[in-house]
């Protein structure tokens, strides 16, 4: 089931490696996203606002997916990232995982 909140666009969860060097720091898995946006899981500091570009390894994509944004929320271990945009690979990839969410 898809938990909908105040957020324009639900998110969905997703099992996924991100990759990210920024100062020789690493990011680690993606937690849920939707077409604007990804929650991430991570020890690293990343800042309200930093810029970012992240490599995420897609269940079933031979070739990581690049995507950028900026830290819009941070909370302990979990980080918030709002993209600039989103490749079309991902927002197929989201919106199959949608689809098979509502059909559970």
């Amino acid at each position: 089931m898809i938990k909908m909140s105040t957020r324009r666009f639900a998110r969905v969860p997703v099992a996924a490696r991100a990759r990210a060097v920024l100062d020789g720091r690493f990011c680690d898995d993606v937690r849920d996203m939707s077409e604007k946006g990804m929650g991430l899981k991570t020890a690293h500091p990343l800042d309200i606002g930093t810029e970012v570009t992240f490599m995420i390894d897609l269940p079933g994509e031979d070739v990581p997916v690049e995507v950028s944004g900026r830290i819009k929320w941070v909370n302990k271990l979990r980080k918030g990232l709002e993209f600039h945009d989103a490749e079309f690979r991902l927002v197929a990839f989201i919106d199959a995982q949608r689809k098979a969410l509502e059909r559970i």
